[in-house]
């Protein structure tokens, strides 16, 4: 660890410079922050960075490292092996920084010092119906997600940090071969070792979400196709998901939030698609993943018969 370094910040990028553009921004322009470090992980980007992220800002040091094409979850890993803080904070490159989300994040981890990860608030600004949609969503996922001593059952790599311990260094902590869901890996992880993040809602990140209602819920689909997959893969009798009640609840405490706030009622409606497309996804990757193995299964038949 170098001396004096509080905090590193490891942000994966892949062609989208210009969200990073105002990532980069909200994290130079922190109020009263700790001493950091930002390292950005370009992943084989089909351009080299542009000339305005070399620019290093005064406040902190901005390192720009590249590796080919591999995944979002293999540059978190590279980017934590090359942090220098024993602290590292996870962004994503389409997220901005609330003015004090570093002096806060840092205050709370020096507040628990005996514990190891941390979620950040997650939200996203209601410019758009999905933007809204978005904002519903993850507030009502963070209320009811949330306990009474201080942790979450849910894990965003949005804005997420960890307390590295020394055998950290040598391993990856993130699944590379995921295409998706790295986070629900993560978390299924933690579970087995019944530890659950620290909430850290004072500390806060928006998530802009540039999409269309029908890319947003198409996205939904291929996400929760792969993460199905991931999810059966690693799988070792942990579940991240709530049951059939808690699902309930949120959905009621999300239609309770909507028609408390502008466009509420639209938003929440996208939700329902929302979760229709990720129902879909999941049943897809059965059907799938069923004919595949009848296919082998007839397959090896048919050899033993020969």
């Amino acid at each position: 660890m170098t001396k004096g370094l509080e905090l590193s910040l490891v942000i994966p990028t892949y062609n989208d410079w210009e969200p990073l553009k105002a990532c980069l921004a909200s994290v130079a322009g922190q109020i009263d922050p700790p001493c950091f470090e930002v390292i950005v992980v370009d992943d084989g980007s089909d351009r080299e960075p542009r000339e305005m992220l070399k620019d290093r800002p005064a406040s902190h040091e901005l390192r720009i490292c590249r590796q080919p094409h591999s995944g979002v979850a293999a540059a978190r890993n590279y980017g934590l092996k090359l942090a220098r803080s024993d602290q590292v904070l996870f962004l994503d490159a389409d997220c901005q920084l609330e003015r004090s989300c570093l002096k806060t994040l840092v205050e709370a981890m020096g507040r628990f010092p005996g514990e190891q990860w941390f979620q950040l608030r997650i939200d996203s600004e209601p410019c758009s119906l999905v933007g809204c949609a978005e904002a519903l969503r993850l507030q009502a996922i963070q209320e009811q997600r949330r306990d009474s001593h201080g942790t979450i059952r849910w894990l965003n790599t949005a804005g997420f940090a960890i307390r590295l311990a020394a055998q950290d260094r040598v391993r990856d902590l993130f699944e590379a071969w995921a295409i998706r869901g790295q986070d629900t890996l993560l978390l299924l992880r933690l579970l087995q070792k019944n530890v659950l993040p620290r909430y850290v809602p004072s500390a806060l990140v928006f998530h802009h979400v540039a999409l269309g209602p029908w890319r947003y819920m198409c996205k939904r689909f291929l996400s929760s196709y792969r993460e199905t997959g991931a999810r059966l893969r690693f799988h070792r009798g942990c579940d991240t998901r709530l049951g059939a009640a808690n699902r309930a609840a949120v959905l009621a405490h999300m239609w309770r939030l909507a028609r408390t706030k502008p466009a509420g009622r639209a938003a929440f409606c996208l939700l329902l698609g929302r979760r229709l497309m990720r129902a879909l996804g999941h049943l897809s990757f059965r059907i799938v993943r069923y004919s595949r193995c009848g296919l082998e299964r007839r397959r090896l038949e048919s050899s033993k018969i020969s």
